[in-house]
């Protein structure tokens, strides 16, 4: 069932739409985490979407880290994260908005651009910070959204190979052709 998800979120990347693809890409850790961590309780779904994705896409965006000393600090205020995903999420499909939000870490995002190229060749990620008087006072993550799409399929895949597709005893929504 989870298949199917990942199929839809293909097919929309291959046909370039991009929004409808990303949004049904946010929602598969909703849909994983409510498997995964079906009987533990006394997590919420928001604990539940932030835990899956730290445990199965965050290797995939992390950015590596700088071998610089003095950017450590820079590296783990970049940081996308379960937490940082979860409000891209909340912002994008109940907003239309990309986010204002914090890593795990409690540092605030100002600005998260998503961007795509129209040639065959997709440029990378990026991040950067404003400074002013040698202090940090915007923080900027920058996506190419065929390459955040691909973690997204990637690590599920991932998920399904690991685990197998087991969301059809818990409920998820499937269409049946009749």
């Amino acid at each position: 069932m989870i298949r199917n998800f990942v199929d839809d979120i293909k097919r929309a990347k291959d046909n370039k739409a991009y929004l409808s693809a990303l949004a049904l890409a946010l929602t598969i850790p909703d849909i994983c985490g409510k498997i995964e961590y079906y009987k533990t309780s006394n997590m919420n779904n928001r604990d539940k979407y932030i835990a899956w994705f730290d445990k199965w896409i965050y290797k995939y965006v992390e950015i590596p880290k700088s071998k610089f000393e003095n950017f450590h600090d820079y590296d783990e205020m970049v940081k996308f994260d379960g937490e940082v995903c979860y409000a891209l999420r909340n912002e994008l499909l109940h907003q239309g908005n990309t986010i204002d939000g914090y890593n795990s870490n409690g540092i605030k995002f100002d600005r998260f651009e998503l961007c795509v190229s129209d040639s065959e060749w997709q440029f990378g990620d990026g991040h950067g910070c404003q400074l002013s008087d040698g202090e940090i006072i915007e923080t900027h993550r920058i996506f190419n959204v065929v390459n955040l799409l691909e973690c997204f399929i990637s690590s599920t895949e991932d998920y399904i190979d690991q685990n197998g597709d087991n969301s059809d005893s818990l409920g998820i929504i499937k269409i049946q052709k009749i």
